[in-house]
């Protein structure tokens, strides 16, 4: 599998979940909300890395 298909088939998945969120219990709420935050995080900090580095 190529690296587009792969990133596609990951967005696809995304996209999925995303739609189901008003249908999901408390724990998956919590749990995506997690992740987003990690992942928002993960590319602050890689954002200000390239501004500031050591």
């Amino acid at each position: 599998m190529e690296v587009r298909e792969e990133v596609l088939d990951i967005l696809n998945k995304v996209w999925t979940k995303l739609q189901n969120l008003p249908q999901a219990n408390s724990l998956e709420l919590g749990a995506f909300f997690i992740i987003i935050l990690f992942v928002g995080d993960a590319l602050l900090k890689l954002h200000l890395w390239n501004y500031f580095p050591s």
